[in-house]
Order: C-alpha cells, then structure tokens, then sequence
C-alpha cells in the first residue's frame, strides 16, 4: 500500500510543473512512471507527487487550503525554495520569522499549487 500526493491540472502543464518541482526543492526528481496518461511522478523531498493533467474540464479549480508543505533542514531553504516559487505567483505569507517556526513562506506558484515551506529549529 503506498499513499501518494494527487494534483490535477485542467491546463496541460503537468510535467513542466513536474520538472520545475524537481529543480525547486532540493534532491528532488522526476521519477520515470508508466502511470495513468496525462500523469507524472516527481520525488520530492522522499514523498510521492502525482501530477495529473485531467483530459475533460471541471468545475473547480487548485485551492491554497491544500498545501504541499516542505519542511526544510537550514533557514536560507526558506528563502531560497519560496523565491524560486514566487516566479510567476504569489505569496500568502511572506516568508519571515513567525511564532510557530524561525523561517516561514507560503505562496501559490505560477501553477496555482499552494506551497508552505518551513524550518522550525535553530542553525
């Protein structure tokens, strides 16, 4: 049995979101799949993301009360993996220092897929 992350897109941009991912968060990488057409496997910080580009339209969109949420091991991660988010999107938080952790950012990317990233403890 094996739990895995599902986001569907209704605009064709699967596998360059997919690609982009693995270049964004550190060690991560598009995993060779013969899954569902439409679909691509990326490996992202040692979980699953199923990214699906869905052949009919819907009526619903992303929303950012999902989230992918990336806990990172060093403070810079922060800033850097959320600026490289931030091209083309748009913050909800800003990245900061916040009572719940010492380095915080949560933006939805160009894709419109919601993204916190965290790093609670000290250097």
């Amino acid at each position: 049995m094996q739990l895995r992350t599902h986001v569907m897109f209704q605009s064709g941009v699967a596998a360059e979101a997919g690609a982009f991912y693995a270049s964004v968060v550190p060690g991560g990488e598009v995993v060779p799949t013969s899954g569902f057409g439409g679909s691509v496997l990326v490996r992202l910080a040692g979980h699953e993301v199923v990214l699906f580009d869905s052949p009919m339209p819907h009526d619903f969109g992303l929303t950012p009360s999902t989230s992918l949420f990336l806990e990172v091991d060093e403070a810079g991660q922060v800033d850097d993996v959320v600026g490289r988010l931030l091209e083309g999107g748009h913050a909800l938080m800003p990245v900061g220092e916040y009572d719940f952790a010492a380095r915080f950012g949560w933006c939805v990317d160009r894709f419109g897929v919601s993204w916190q990233v965290v790093f609670r403890g000290s250097e």
